[in-house]
Protein backbone atom coordinates (compact mmCIF):
# COMPACT_ATOMS: atom_id res chain seq x y z
CA UNK A 1 0.00 0.00 0.00
CA UNK A 2 2.01 2.87 -1.05
CA UNK A 3 2.25 5.73 1.46
CA UNK A 4 1.53 9.65 0.96
CA UNK A 5 4.69 11.90 0.08
CA UNK A 6 3.64 14.22 2.87
CA UNK A 7 4.57 13.12 6.62
CA UNK A 8 2.68 15.83 7.98
CA UNK A 9 -0.43 15.07 5.90
CA UNK A 10 0.08 11.42 6.78
CA UNK A 11 0.29 11.70 10.60
CA UNK A 12 -3.24 14.07 9.78
CA UNK A 13 -5.03 11.19 7.98
CA UNK A 14 -5.59 13.28 4.83
CA UNK A 15 -4.76 11.51 1.53
CA UNK A 16 -4.99 8.11 2.80
CA UNK A 17 -5.21 5.53 0.16
CA UNK A 18 -9.05 4.28 -1.14
CA UNK A 19 -8.35 0.66 0.61
CA UNK A 20 -7.15 1.77 3.68
CA UNK A 21 -9.97 4.12 4.41
CA UNK A 22 -12.62 1.17 3.20
CA UNK A 23 -11.64 -0.86 5.76
CA UNK A 24 -11.55 1.79 8.35
CA UNK A 25 -15.26 2.67 7.33
CA UNK A 26 -16.46 -1.36 7.75
CA UNK A 27 -15.00 -1.37 11.26
CA UNK A 28 -16.49 2.29 11.94
CA UNK A 29 -19.97 1.74 10.46
CA UNK A 30 -20.46 -2.20 12.78
CA UNK A 31 -18.70 -0.79 16.02
CA UNK A 32 -19.36 2.34 15.82
CA UNK A 33 -16.61 5.46 16.77
CA UNK A 34 -16.76 4.93 20.35
CA UNK A 35 -16.86 0.74 20.23
CA UNK A 36 -13.86 0.53 17.51
CA UNK A 37 -10.14 0.36 18.68
CA UNK A 38 -7.22 1.50 17.37
CA UNK A 39 -5.98 -2.80 17.01
CA UNK A 40 -9.44 -3.27 15.76
CA UNK A 41 -8.58 -0.54 12.98
CA UNK A 42 -5.14 -1.99 12.18
CA UNK A 43 -6.55 -5.51 11.93
CA UNK A 44 -8.45 -4.54 9.41
CA UNK A 45 -6.45 -2.69 7.64
CA UNK A 46 -3.95 -5.11 7.49
CA UNK A 47 -0.86 -3.64 9.52
CA UNK A 48 0.63 -3.73 13.27
CA UNK A 49 -1.03 -1.36 15.50
CA UNK A 50 2.42 0.24 15.31
CA UNK A 51 2.76 0.67 11.55
CA UNK A 52 -0.85 2.72 11.61
CA UNK A 53 0.95 5.45 13.75
CA UNK A 54 3.19 6.46 10.39
CA UNK A 55 -0.47 7.40 8.76
CA UNK A 56 -2.27 8.80 11.74
CA UNK A 57 -2.06 10.77 15.21
CA UNK A 58 -5.56 9.38 16.51
CA UNK A 59 -8.15 7.57 15.93
CA UNK A 60 -9.86 10.52 15.13
CA UNK A 61 -7.95 11.41 12.15
CA UNK A 62 -9.19 7.99 10.49
CA UNK A 63 -12.78 8.91 11.34
CA UNK A 64 -12.23 12.55 10.02
CA UNK A 65 -10.55 10.85 6.40
CA UNK A 66 -13.55 8.63 6.33
CA UNK A 67 -16.19 11.31 6.69
CA UNK A 68 -14.54 13.92 4.47
CA UNK A 69 -14.16 11.43 1.83
CA UNK A 70 -17.51 10.56 2.16
CA UNK A 71 -18.66 14.14 1.69
CA UNK A 72 -15.94 14.80 -1.05
CA UNK A 73 -17.65 12.19 -3.09
CA UNK A 74 -20.99 13.76 -2.83
CA UNK A 75 -19.54 17.59 -3.89
CA UNK A 76 -17.70 15.38 -6.51
CA UNK A 77 -20.58 13.23 -7.87
CA UNK A 78 -23.61 15.90 -7.54
CA UNK A 79 -22.84 18.55 -10.13
CA UNK A 80 -25.19 17.57 -13.29
CA UNK A 81 -28.05 19.60 -11.92
CA UNK A 82 -25.82 22.76 -12.25
CA UNK A 83 -26.44 22.41 -16.05
CA UNK A 84 -30.23 22.11 -16.38
CA UNK A 85 -31.95 25.20 -16.60
CA UNK A 86 -35.74 23.93 -15.33
CA UNK A 87 -35.72 24.22 -11.53
CA UNK A 88 -37.73 21.25 -11.76
CA UNK A 89 -35.88 18.71 -13.22
CA UNK A 90 -32.86 20.31 -11.83
CA UNK A 91 -34.23 19.12 -7.96
CA UNK A 92 -34.98 16.15 -9.27
CA UNK A 93 -31.35 15.66 -10.85
CA UNK A 94 -29.71 16.79 -7.54
CA UNK A 95 -31.57 14.06 -5.67
CA UNK A 96 -30.87 11.23 -7.94
CA UNK A 97 -27.06 11.75 -8.18
CA UNK A 98 -27.29 12.42 -4.14
CA UNK A 99 -28.94 9.30 -4.00
CA UNK A 100 -26.46 7.70 -6.03
CA UNK A 101 -23.69 8.58 -4.16
CA UNK A 102 -25.39 7.71 -1.17
CA UNK A 103 -25.52 3.85 -2.23
CA UNK A 104 -21.97 4.36 -4.00
CA UNK A 105 -20.23 5.64 -0.73
CA UNK A 106 -22.22 3.49 1.65
CA UNK A 107 -20.43 2.63 4.54
CA UNK A 108 -18.45 5.90 4.49
CA UNK A 109 -21.86 7.98 4.48
CA UNK A 110 -23.68 5.84 7.53
CA UNK A 111 -19.98 6.97 9.37
CA UNK A 112 -20.62 9.98 8.62
CA UNK A 113 -24.60 10.05 9.66
CA UNK A 114 -23.96 7.95 12.84
CA UNK A 115 -20.13 9.59 14.13
CA UNK A 116 -20.00 13.09 13.07
CA UNK A 117 -20.35 13.98 16.12
CA UNK A 118 -17.49 12.29 17.73
CA UNK A 119 -15.29 14.36 15.76
CA UNK A 120 -13.68 17.20 18.09
CA UNK A 121 -15.61 20.86 17.43
CA UNK A 122 -12.30 22.48 15.53
CA UNK A 123 -12.24 19.48 13.12
CA UNK A 124 -15.84 19.53 12.53
CA UNK A 125 -15.57 23.17 11.67
CA UNK A 126 -14.51 22.88 7.95
CA UNK A 127 -16.68 19.99 7.26
CA UNK A 128 -19.35 21.71 8.28
CA UNK A 129 -19.05 24.72 6.47
CA UNK A 130 -18.89 22.58 3.29
CA UNK A 131 -22.00 21.02 4.42
CA UNK A 132 -23.67 24.76 5.17
CA UNK A 133 -22.67 25.45 1.59
CA UNK A 134 -24.01 22.45 0.16
CA UNK A 135 -27.07 22.58 1.60
CA UNK A 136 -27.54 26.52 0.65
CA UNK A 137 -27.39 25.17 -2.99
CA UNK A 138 -30.29 22.95 -2.43
CA UNK A 139 -32.12 25.38 -1.14
CA UNK A 140 -31.15 27.62 -3.85
CA UNK A 141 -32.34 25.77 -5.99
CA UNK A 142 -35.88 25.21 -4.28
CA UNK A 143 -36.05 29.35 -4.19
CA UNK A 144 -35.57 29.13 -8.17
CA UNK A 145 -38.80 26.76 -8.38
CA UNK A 146 -40.28 29.12 -6.07
CA UNK A 147 -39.38 32.16 -7.62
CA UNK A 148 -40.79 30.99 -11.29
CA UNK A 149 -44.18 29.55 -9.70
CA UNK A 150 -43.00 25.63 -9.77
CA UNK A 151 -43.77 24.98 -6.25
CA UNK A 152 -46.90 24.99 -4.44
CA UNK A 153 -47.72 27.54 -2.42
CA UNK A 154 -46.63 27.55 1.06
CA UNK A 155 -43.43 25.60 0.86
CA UNK A 156 -41.12 26.09 3.40
CA UNK A 157 -37.78 25.89 1.62
CA UNK A 158 -35.09 25.11 4.62
CA UNK A 159 -37.74 22.43 5.87
CA UNK A 160 -37.58 20.97 2.57
CA UNK A 161 -34.19 20.85 2.16
CA UNK A 162 -33.84 19.48 5.18
CA UNK A 163 -36.40 17.13 4.53
CA UNK A 164 -34.82 15.86 1.07
CA UNK A 165 -31.41 15.56 2.62
CA UNK A 166 -32.93 13.57 5.54
CA UNK A 167 -34.50 11.35 3.13
CA UNK A 168 -31.73 10.37 0.48
CA UNK A 169 -28.93 10.33 3.00
CA UNK A 170 -31.08 7.45 5.26
CA UNK A 171 -30.12 4.97 2.36
CA UNK A 172 -27.23 4.68 4.02
CA UNK A 173 -29.04 2.90 6.72
CA UNK A 174 -31.18 0.54 5.62
CA UNK A 175 -29.83 0.19 1.68
CA UNK A 176 -29.09 -3.71 1.60
CA UNK A 177 -27.19 -4.81 -1.55
CA UNK A 178 -28.83 -8.59 -1.38
CA UNK A 179 -32.55 -7.11 -0.89
CA UNK A 180 -35.36 -6.73 -3.58
CA UNK A 181 -34.49 -3.17 -4.66
CA UNK A 182 -31.93 -2.35 -7.48
CA UNK A 183 -30.03 1.27 -6.88
CA UNK A 184 -31.41 2.48 -10.24
CA UNK A 185 -35.15 2.20 -9.22
CA UNK A 186 -34.11 3.78 -5.58
CA UNK A 187 -32.97 6.60 -7.04
CA UNK A 188 -35.47 7.16 -9.64
CA UNK A 189 -38.23 6.49 -6.73
CA UNK A 190 -36.61 8.72 -4.47
CA UNK A 191 -36.40 11.39 -6.81
CA UNK A 192 -39.74 11.37 -8.06
CA UNK A 193 -41.07 11.46 -4.61
CA UNK A 194 -38.53 14.89 -3.44
CA UNK A 195 -39.85 16.61 -6.60
CA UNK A 196 -43.71 15.36 -5.95
CA UNK A 197 -43.48 17.13 -2.12
CA UNK A 198 -42.76 20.97 -3.47
CA UNK A 199 -44.03 20.93 -7.30
CA UNK A 200 -46.92 22.89 -8.05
Amino acid sequence: MPRTSSPNRRRRGEGLPDEMLQRAAEVFARKGYDGASLQDLAEAIGMQKGSLYHWIETKEDLLVAVIERAHEATLASNVRWRDVEDPVEALHVFVADHARVAIEHQLATRVYLQDFESISAARRRDVLRSRDSYEAELRGLLERGQATGRLRDGVDVRLSAFAILGMVNWLAIWYRADGDLRPDDIVRELAAMAVAGVVA
